[in-house]
């Protein structure tokens, strides 16, 4: 590895007066440095050392001392450590992206291995710099505690529905100004009341018991309310990939939702705040798509959080456009080489998975998921239906029908019921039954027939009534601007079901009542990641053949140009 201006075993020397412009130009571009004084920039930028990994080499190691903050300029890091007493991946970071938060730490021990996946070129900035750098300029002491506290928090919680590949940017929750509130004012009025009540049943000769028994309850109460807006307070997130902004929320007991929106569907970012919030330090930054706002309430540090989406939302399309242009090379290239081949689009990496790979916990419920199939792949794509619990609704009366002539025909065949003539209850039992029966199939097919489908280029719903008309709605992948999904009551929490709210251009899409809904909604996200991914190579395909046309011509026309003499 080589560090500007002296080597060691292996890499690349550079001149330190190219090192220092390349490091500014290079932080300059980047979250939070772009916001800071060009004072402080320089600086970080003068301390700044710069270092090629090659592939498969460790960085740093699990529980070593850290002094640096790393910044990626180009290649991809692995970062590993322990989920449950289990080593796993737990990103792949590229560049601009930030890591070592643990060298700002009182410790400076990291928690993670960071090893190379490619060559790696990479920034890194000493601790004690970013700390005096920090004491004079407010906005990267700030940038750097949220960074910091965001960091710890990834490392405490696990997330699902997020890859190795997609890392977390930053994660944060509400500002703990109003849990501090809650649990404060919650906490004041139980214990006034406690103390009050307390006193009462001490000082009372008639109904000292009750007042006793008041006082408890009300303790109880206030207790387990300043638990449940801790609660609430804890599973409230906002997730920021390179790939998503999302707002997560749930009521405990009550309710649980997640919106997001694509990075590329993001028009702009506004921040509001009022004087009592830009006191406190919190405010709402909303994020802007076609039709519809997501917003991040009562968040901390609102404008660096704007200002890291607005970052982020940039430098993705700065990607996006790169890796576009060097793909078009890789098929340019290939196109000249070898025009005699078949161009052929990659298959897609994001096909719809078997049912069996999306419910495999083993629980109870993916069991029933299983059997309903409630889930259904197939080449046209992926159709869902309704929770298995709308079945149970729809069919209780047909089938209690069938369970009471059961019984009752029983009954009369062990002379239980003598009252009524043989030949009278049987007819009625047989009408029982057969009524019954039908009733109970109408409303399966009912069921069955409520269908929403993921196909790869758009989704349906289809509502279709036995004997009755059909209504199909269908929407086109590419017009998705939002998703959200909603677990509403106890029930839907209990066994896992909801709706997926889909907004697409100016109207909405919501698949009902569906298991799972969360699963839903990361499928579509991705079935509209791998459209958005076959739209692009289409055209970067047509764009080629267009070039190699123009080359033919080129070609042609220059055999037949008259030569000069």
């Amino acid at each position: 590895m080589r560090i500007c201006g002296y080597s060691q075993a292996f890499g690349y020397t550079y001149s330190m007066s190219a090192t220092e412009a390349a490091n500014l130009q290079f932080l300059k571009s980047l979250f939070p440095f772009y916001l800071l004084q060009p004072e402080s920039t320089a600086e970080l930028a003068k301390s700044a050392e710069r270092l090629v990994y090659p592939n498969a080499e460790t960085i740093f190691n699990a529980g070593e001392e850290l002094n640096y903050l790393y910044i990626i300029v180009s290649g991809t890091v692995r970062i590993r450590g322990k989920i449950k007493k289990s080593t796993k991946d737990i990103a792949f970071l590229r560049r601009g992206e930030l890591f070592g938060f643990d060298a700002l730490a009182n410790d400076q021990v990291s928690h993670f291995l960071a090893m190379c996946d490619s060559r790696v070129v990479i920034v890194r900035i000493p601790r004690d710099t970013l700390k005096h750098v920090a004491a004079s300029d407010v906005k990267l002491r700030n940038a750097l505690r949220m960074l910091s506290r965001s960091s710890n928090l990834a490392r405490k919680l696990t997330v699902s529905w997020l890859s190795p590949e997609e890392p977390i940017l930053l994660i944060s929750r509400r500002d703990v100004y109003f849990l501090l509130t809650r649990v404060v004012l919650w906490g004041l009025v139980t214990l006034t009341g406690f103390a009050l009540l307390l006193y009462a049943a001490f000082t009372s000769t008639s109904s000292s018991s009750f007042l006793l028994f008041l006082s408890i309850l009300t303790l109880g109460v206030g207790t387990a309310i300043c638990t449940w807006a801790g609660l609430e307070w804890t599973n409230d997130y906002i997730i920021i990939t390179q790939r998503r902004v999302t707002s997560q929320r749930q009521l405990v007991g009550f309710y649980e939702g997640r919106q997001e929106s694509p990075m590329d569907a993001v028009l702009s970012i506004g921040v509001d705040t009022s004087a009592w919030g830009r006191a406190i330090g919190y405010g709402t930054v909303t994020v802007r798509s076609y039709t519809g706002d997501l917003r991040l309430e009562k968040v901390p540090e609102p404008d660096l959080l704007a200002a890291l989406l607005e970052s982020t939302r940039q430098q993705a399309a700065t990607a996006r456009k790169r890796d576009d242009q060097e793909r078009i090379r890789e098929i340019l290239a290939d196109r000249l080489q070898h025009p005699e081949k078949p161009h052929m689009l990659p298959p897609s990496a994001n096909r719809p998975q078997d049912d069996r790979m999306i419910y495999n916990s083993g629980s109870l419920s993916d069991s029933l998921a299983h059997f309903f199939n409630l889930r259904v792949v197939s080449q046209g794509g992926v159709t869902y239906h309704t929770h298995w619990m709308l079945l149970v609704r729809r069919t209780f009366l047909p089938g209690a029908l069938m369970l009471l002539v059961g019984l009752v025909t029983a009954s009369r065949a062990f002379g239980l019921i003598t009252t009524v003539n043989e030949t009278v209850l049987y007819s009625m039992a047989i009408l029982g039954a057969f009524v019954g029966w039908w009733w109970w199939y109408y409303q399966y097919l009912d069921w069955n027939n409520d269908i929403y489908i993921i196909t790869p280029d758009q989704l349906v719903d289809v509502s279709r009534k036995p004997l009755g008309h059909e209504e199909r709605r269908s929407a086109p992948l590419k017009n998705i601007q939002t998703v959200e999904y909603r677990r509403n009551g106890l029930v839907g929490l209990i066994f896992n079901f909801g709706t997926v709210h889909i907004q697409i251009g100016n109207e909405e899409l919501s698949f009902d009542n569906v298991y799972n809904p969360s699963a839903i909604q990361r499928e579509i996200y991705a079935c509209f990641a791998a459209y958005n991914e076959r739209q692009k190579m289409t055209e970067q395909q047509r764009m080629a053949d267009w070039i190699v046309m123009y080359n033919e011509i080129q070609n042609g026309q220059g055999q037949n140009r008259p030569k000069k003499e």
